[in-house]
Order: C-alpha cells, then structure tokens, then sequence
C-alpha cells in the first residue's frame, strides 16, 4: 500500500516538474520573440528617422 501511494506521488510530483519545465521553456521563448519583435520594431522606428 505505501508504495504505491509513494509511487503514484512521485509520479505527480514528475509530472508537476515536467509542467514546470515546459513552462519554462514557453516563458523563455515568449521572451525571446518579444525581445526580436521589440529589436525589429527599434530597427523600424530608425529607418522611418532616417527616411524623414
């Protein structure tokens, strides 16, 4: 009985981390797109300069 009750909660805890994880990862490319997207729009605003 313990044991499975001990199994099926690392089992949870596995998966707690995985979501963890794989939040993470989304958070970071999230980031990494806005900060590309930001970059871009920065690159845009000098060239609109310029042009005028």
């Amino acid at each position: 009985m313990m044991k499975k009750s001990c199994w099926s909660c690392d089992m949870m805890m596995m998966m707690m981390m995985m979501k963890m994880m794989m939040m993470m990862l989304l958070m970071k490319m999230m980031l990494m797109l806005l900060m590309k997207m930001m970059l871009m729009m920065k690159m845009m605003m000098m060239m609109m300069m310029l042009m005028i």
